[in-house]
């Protein structure tokens, strides 16, 4: 849905039959008819994509359009609750905003609809660590995790956070808050131990099957076998990602898309753009839906499987207030049932349950993490158990807790305190609560030699919280407002959930695609208008977008670990040309830099060119190998220290999985 700018008016989301019936305002036969129209109505999901914090204009293009049940964002939330949390966002520090997450953190505005969410290369990494199994980041905005599974409306959701880098996918989750220069980078890389776990919820692998492959994809990781049927479990109806499954342009309309976003042909040709565990995940898991964002840019595409089914694909740009970004769309499922509200996966909870011990935690290359775990009967039972015993499968909205001090003179008072000392990170309620009902210990504090109490760790809870913990156990807001800490919600009555229960006939949701409008920024120019004042020189260095866009900011001196394409003025595309957050490119051994001399900016951008124009016309094929002497050279910001400079190498060495 194209979205444009924002007016006065609102269309407020229909409520479910019981929230109609226990409002008070209908009475009899005319609450009766009420609730029979909103059962009629088919479920609608919108999907936005990167959000970037700005909560209030996505919520406010919501108000005006049709009404939804459930918002889905694809990555780069910000959930930045104070000023303290900004030194855990990857962006240059011009970006680091509050921008208006704060205020649903403080209650001082409320999510009008459900608001699911994972996590992308741009958020506020220390406070979703607390959260790390999925939780509510600020009441009725529930956060997947680093992996998750969720149902909502009889759907079922499962979710990916991060992008995808291979030099940190088989390492361990290693990063503590408060984070290094490294470290805040690597914290959002995806791991395969989130990768295996979501690989469980595929049907056990039938010996001398055909790979799962997808026409025009690579094979998936460790050429996994095609499925020859379901799982006993629903199948996944959404899949959200922040990156785009690696191939997912050729089954698109791919020469639009590199018309939009030319500097993405390289990698496009080289079937290089985007992540190839996501590959593997969607040719094992099968999804009706993927969602993603990242590249921020609208795309669609339906993936053909062997087994006959169709994954639709659909990928969004990002939020820009008041513009024709094309950041929203809306998909209906008419046949879905089931309550409105966000519930726990039974399966997922027993993968937890089988990958708990098995966790890495250290900083190098993991080991005992398979391609895909296996779920025991006896992990099967125990998440039956759990659920059984807190007596409903509702994640309780009352269960938010704040764990830091929303911005404001709260958090002001809060950081003079503590002077040069880093913002303490504590042990989130609601993941400690979760983790006492599945039986586990909490490990996210453990080093990799297995103590805990990383630097700037306090393992003891504000008076408030302590007060807190443990009400939230069985999922009820009686227990939370009788601590003297309700958010201010009545309590209200656990939705009944039946284990397995029958679905009916396979839902077969419909897409609501409106006709497309003219484009208002045909030449897609950043519209972030302060670039152009703080950065006036440093343009993309392709020639085609130096002539046709030129107003496409290249963030290079903004950028010191490398992770800023060169010809992606918008930052997105993570790690690319086999740069590494260390600056350095795959072939450089022993992590030297190339040195280079001082220039003018006119003459480095010539001389780059130059290079960049003699290693294309090699071609791929009689590409030498890369030496560090060869690097093609970086921008050098002229401050004396070429440890910070950004290298590159001819595109025929990116490393391939």
């Amino acid at each position: 849905t194209r979205c444009a700018p924002v007016v006065a008016a609102q269309v407020r989301c229909p409520p479910s039959p019981q929230a109609t019936g226990s409002r008070g305002g209908l009475g009899g036969s005319a609450a009766a008819a009420a609730g029979e129209a909103a059962a009629a109505m088919p479920l609608r999901v919108a999907v936005e994509g990167c959000a970037h914090g700005e909560l209030d204009a996505i919520y406010a293009a919501l108000m005006r359009g049709p009404p939804v049940d459930l918002l889905i964002c694809c990555g780069d939330f910000q959930a930045i609750r104070n000023a303290d949390d900004l030194p855990s966002m990857a962006v240059p520090d011009k970006f680091k905003r509050m921008n208006s997450f704060y205020k649903y953190y403080s209650g001082e505005a409320r999510a009008p609809v459900p608001t699911l969410f994972v996590g992308g290369n741009h958020e506020g990494s220390a406070y979703l660590w607390e959260l790390f199994y999925g939780g509510y980041a600020a009441p009725n905005v529930l956060y997947m995790g680093a992996a998750g599974v969720v149902r909502f409306g009889g759907l079922r959701i499962a979710g990916l956070s991060g992008i995808w880098k291979e030099g940190d996918y088989e390492k361990g989750h290693g990063e503590r808050p408060p984070y290094d220069r490294s470290e805040v980078r690597s914290a959002y890389h995806v791991r395969k131990y989130e990768v295996a776990k979501l690989m469980a919820l595929a049907p056990a692998v039938p010996q001398g099957a055909p790979p799962a492959c997808i026409a025009g994809m690579p094979p998936p990781i460790g050429q996994q076998q095609r499925p020859q049927q379901r799982s006993v479990s629903a199948p996944i109806d959404i899949f959200v990602s922040h990156d785009w499954p690696r191939g997912v342009t050729r089954h698109g309309n791919e020469a639009q898309l590199l018309k939009k976003k030319p500097y993405f042909r390289d990698e496009v040709r080289r079937n290089a753009l985007g992540s190839a565990p996501s590959t593997a995940l969607l040719a094992e898991l099968r999804p009706r839906h993927w969602c993603a964002a990242h590249l921020h840019v609208k795309f669609q595409a339906n993936v053909p499987h062997p087994t006959g089914e169709t994954t639709h694909f659909v990928a969004l740009d990002k939020c820009v207030p008041n513009s024709n970004r094309q950041f929203l769309h809306i998909l209906e499922f008419p046949e879905a049932n089931g309550p409105k509200t966000f519930e726990y996966d039974e399966e997922w909870l027993a993968i937890t349950i089988e990958a708990h011990d098995s966790m890495p935690l250290n900083r190098g290359r993991s080991h005992g993490v398979p391609q895909r775990y296996t779920v025991s009967e006896t992990s099967r039972q125990l998440a039956r158990q759990a659920l059984a015993s807190r007596g409903s499968a509702r994640i309780a909205p009352e269960s938010f807790c704040q764990t830091a001090p929303p911005h404001g003179p709260a958090a002001a008072a809060a950081a003079a305190a503590r002077g040069r000392r880093p913002q303490p990170a504590y042990r989130n309620p609601q993941t400690l609560a979760l983790l006492q009902m599945l039986g586990l210990s909490y490990r996210l504090d453990e080093t990799s030699q297995g103590g805990g109490g990383h630097v700037g760790h306090s393992n003891a809870l504000p008076g408030h919280i302590q007060a807190f913990e443990g009400a939230i156990l069985h999922g009820g807001a009686g227990a939370a407002t009788a601590a003297g800490v309700g958010m201010g919600v009545g309590a209200t009555a656990a939705a009944p959930w039946v284990i397995d229960a029958p679905r009916g006939p396979p839902l077969r949701p419909r897409m609501v695609l409106p006709a497309p409008a003219a484009p208002a920024n045909p030449e897609e120019i950043d519209l972030d208008a302060e670039l152009a004042d703080e950065n006036p020189e440093e343009i993309d260095l392709d020639a085609e977008l130096a002539a046709d866009n030129p107003e496409e900011i290249e963030l290079v001196g903004d950028d010191p670990d490398g992770e800023i394409d060169s010809r992606d003025p918008e930052d997105c595309c993570g790690a690319v040309n086999g740069v590494g957050d260390d600056g350095v490119g795959a072939g450089a051994p022993g992590g030297g830099h190339a040195a280079v001399g001082t220039e003018t900016t006119s003459s480095r951008r010539e001389r780059l060119l130059a290079l960049r124009a003699a290693a294309e016309a090699t071609g791929p094929a009689a590409a030498p190998a890369v030496a560090p002497s060869t690097l093609l050279p970086s921008f050098d910001d002229d401050d004396g220290n070429a440890s910070d400079d950004i290298v590159y190498q001819p595109s025929a060495k990116l490393p391939r999985l």
